[in-house]
């Protein structure tokens, strides 16, 4: 829940966005005598409320969520299969276009594949990151992924602290994606869109 001055004097403006499968528009609702304007729904909400109402807005927030179990409150790292990278084929993705077209209540597969070294990125205009992984158990096997948005994010961890640190782990590093096609000039090869790392 971010908070902002509003133009209003003595005024205070917040936009509120969810974690996990906690509902903050119900959170908030328990809150709603304190503010003049407010709503929203299960994922997103905005409110104003006098400045002066802030310190109590904090303390029967806290206590709204002190009452919810942490996994309701928390982002879970979810994946739908595992594969190996044996597994990352045209073949894969022509069984994903059946499952077409992807969206609300059709959501893309999460994969997680395991035992994967980082070979190198590169950082696109400073917050994209372009991915080179091979297979630790087969280095003939090299993968390319892409992550948009990915550097500064809430809890991502650079790729160059993640390039350092994997030698630390004998089993490398474990990557969860969607896979995707990208076409660039002619060319067709599988990408893998990196939702996260871990190592």
């Amino acid at each position: 829940i971010v908070f902002t001055n509003s133009n209003e004097d003595g005024v205070i403006k917040a936009s509120a966005r969810t974690a996990g499968n906690l509902n903050i528009f119900d959170c908030l609702a328990q809150c709603n005598d304190l503010f003049t304007k407010f709503g929203g729904h299960k994922a997103a909400a905005g409110l104003s409320m006098p400045k002066e109402n802030l310190s109590e807005f904090i303390t029967k927030m806290n206590k709204c969520l002190q009452e919810i179990p942490l996994i309701q409150r928390k982002i879970e790292l979810n994946f739908d299969i595992e594969v190996t990278t044996s597994e990352i084929t045209p073949n894969l993705l022509r069984s994903l276009e059946k499952m077409e077209p992807f969206g609300n209540g059709n959501s893309m597969p999460v994969f997680k594949v395991k035992n994967i070294k980082l070979d190198s990125y590169k950082l696109l205009k400073d917050i994209h990151v372009r991915w080179e992984f091979s297979d630790i158990n087969n280095a003939s096997t090299k993968l390319k992924g892409i992550s948009f948005n990915y550097v500064g994010e809430w809890e991502k961890v650079h790729p160059e602290e993640i390039y350092q640190n994997q030698q630390q782990s004998a089993n490398g590093i474990t990557l969860y994606f969607e896979l995707s096609v990208n076409r660039w000039k002619g060319r067709e090869y599988i990408q893998l869109m990196i939702k996260h790392i871990e190592y």
